[in-house]
């Protein structure tokens, strides 16, 4: 389920009203009873049905403007080719490539023709896509509102007539619904638009993530996402050069405008883990840095937030948090394969803060970076030469339920360490 945002297209607003016009009936149509585990598996079963319409609504969207973008791509080039522009042809025979490749649409082109024709047309198709993201985020949020609403009615008299196991079922029900992914990530996506729409209204430029430029990473491999450069992509740079690999999302997890919405899903960056793995060895060193906020802070576990690992006992990296705790797992030869022995507090994070961080190890050597301040951390020892070949991942475990909830902006995992005027100056707010 991808989250995104604009205003609602007339055919998904129709969708949202029947939905809730459908679940206002049936909610009717189930009087106040004793028999609430039965009232309440209808109603749930209503609920998830009107969801899997939103989302089925909303496909059926992106797979249209999708193919009004290639349809536009194509008279593109015919018209370029018609008036014998050979190098614009070419430039967009060139975006047609790559969109058949990795079917997204980026919002800034790189493109020869970046400044013209192509750009105008990836602005409007991404737009076009960002809006149809919003609607149907605004539309499984009215829908669960409404829900919890008849919930909530039905709680109370259910306490009020003393049947008070039928009153804590729908309390669980009300719970469940308002940590699931469809809701946490709508609401997400739509809070994080919102503060967009209106630093545009002030005219007020939102911070740029503190994300260095591929070659300025330390170590000689590395992978680098940023929403605002890469979009759905992250730049994977080696000794055999650089190259571009997607981001796979699982569960709840969606990219959504310059965000990564982790909702309880995996993201997964895939097709270097070996070489990652290979890389660290060698250098016995890694820098790992993140850009990112979370308004939950009752996730424990601890959450996974960024890593590199296997299930929840077996891993070479992860970043992770407990309540308001940002803690380090590091695997060395003296920390164990769990990075635990010992497992490093960072800092305290606050709910809805911004946070630019950056961790670099060499052996023997910790060091930690929060918003251009270096903070003394407890010190490990030890080197890589027990680290194995795992899944580099955001958001959980690959094998294991460890879910974090939050918003990221930028991230880098590198086989070098980072000195300090470099760490400062990549993590200080720009």
């Amino acid at each position: 389920m991808n989250h995104c945002h604009i205003s609602m297209p007339g055919r998904e607003r129709v969708s949202a009203r029947l939905s809730w016009v459908v679940l206002g009936v049936l909610f009717a149509a189930f009087p106040m009873s004793s028999s609430a585990e039965t009232e309440l598996e209808k109603l749930r079963a209503i609920y998830e049905t009107s969801l899997k319409k939103i989302e089925t609504d909303h496909r059926t969207a992106r797979s249209g403007i999708h193919a009004g973008y290639k349809q536009s791509l194509r008279s593109l080039a015919d018209r370029y080719r018609a008036a014998g522009q050979l190098e614009q042809m070419l430039a967009v025979r060139t975006e047609q490539k790559r969109f058949a490749a990795d079917p997204t649409i980026p919002d800034l082109s790189k493109t020869a023709d970046s400044e013209t024709t192509v750009a105008r047309l990836q602005a409007n198709q991404h737009t076009r896509l960002a809006d149809a993201t919003i609607a149907m985020n605004r539309s499984v949020v009215a829908l669960t509102d409404k829900y919890v609403a008849h919930l909530e009615i039905r709680k109370r008299r259910y306490t009020i007539d003393n049947y008070i196991e039928s009153a804590l079922a729908v309390k669980q029900e009300i719970e469940r619904v308002r940590k699931a992914a469809p809701y946490t990530a709508a609401s997400f996506a739509l809070a994080d638009s919102e503060a967009t729409e209106k630093r545009a209204a002030a005219g007020v430029e939102p911070p740029k993530a503190a994300m260095p430029e591929p070659e300025k990473i330390s170590g000689d491999f590395s992978v680098a996402w940023d929403a605002r450069r890469t979009g759905g992509r992250a730049r994977v740079s080696s000794r055999k050069g650089a190259r571009l690999v997607a981001l796979k999302h699982t569960g709840g997890n969606s990219l959504s405008g310059q965000t990564l919405q982790c909702a309880g899903g995996r993201t997964l960056v895939e097709g270097f883990n070996a070489e990652f793995t290979q890389a660290c060895k060698r250098s016995n060193a890694l820098t790992l840095s993140l850009s990112f906020d979370t308004t939950d802070m009752e996730q424990s576990g601890p959450t996974r937030i960024l890593g590199a690992s296997l299930d929840g006992h077996s891993r070479n990296v992860s970043l992770c948090q407990e309540r308001e705790r940002l803690l380090l797992r590091l695997r060395t030869t003296s920390t164990g394969g769990n990075g635990m022995s010992p497992e490093v507090y960072l800092c305290s994070i606050q709910p809805g803060k911004r946070y630019n961080l950056l961790v670099t190890y060499r052996e023997g050597e910790l060091r930690f970076y929060n918003n251009g301040q270096a903070i003394g951390v407890q010190q490990i020892k030890g080197d890589f030469s027990n680290w194995e070949e795992y899944q580099v991942l955001a958001g959980n475990e690959w094998k294991a339920e460890r879910p974090w909830r939050g918003r990221m902006y930028a991230f880098t995992l590198s086989s070098g360490f980072t000195d300090k005027p470099e760490a400062v100056k990549l993590t200080s707010h720009q």
